[in-house]
């Protein structure tokens, strides 16, 4: 997935996703044309962000520790790796969107910061992150499959 154009296309879907997600939760929410591009850029900022890290680690994981030879290290550097660098680039985009874009000063920042943000975070990035594996995992199981046939018919 290294290609820059994928990530932003999968960002895209992300972006629509969770902003009509956002309205089926809040069907109050305002329509006002300015709110709401306003809310599409900042959802944009943190799919594209976290999209892209974890595109890029999933393909230098992948490039360290092959899928068909040595699974279990691949499965736990993804996991791990993808929690880790999720919650770093989820706290940056937090603060460049409240900090930067919406000029909160730094201390009112970390006075909002609250634990169930980054659960809520832990939680989407372990069910990501363990779809995205079992694709990747079940994608290597059936080349080896085919590998294996075509030794076979040879």
């Amino acid at each position: 997935m290294k290609n820059f154009l994928s990530v932003l296309k999968i960002s895209l879907y992300i972006t629509a996703g969770i902003f009509v997600l956002n309205f089926l939760i809040n069907p109050g929410s305002s329509l006002v044309w300015n709110d709401l591009l306003e809310r599409l850029g900042v959802h944009f900022i943190f799919a594209f962000v976290l999209t892209a890290v974890n595109a890029y680690f999933n393909d230098y994981a992948s490039a360290l520790y092959s899928w068909e030879k040595e699974t279990q290290k691949r499965l736990w550097t993804g996991v791990i790796g993808s929690i880790v660098l999720t919650m770093i680039a989820y706290a940056l985009v937090r603060w460049f969107v409240q900090v930067v874009l919406y000029r909160v000063p730094f201390e009112d920042f970390l006075a909002s910061e609250t634990v169930i943000d980054y659960v809520i975070t832990l939680i989407v990035t372990l069910f990501i992150s363990a779809v995205v594996h079992a694709f990747y995992f079940y994608k290597a199981l059936q080349e080896t499959k085919v590998k294996e046939q075509k030794i076979i018919a040879g």
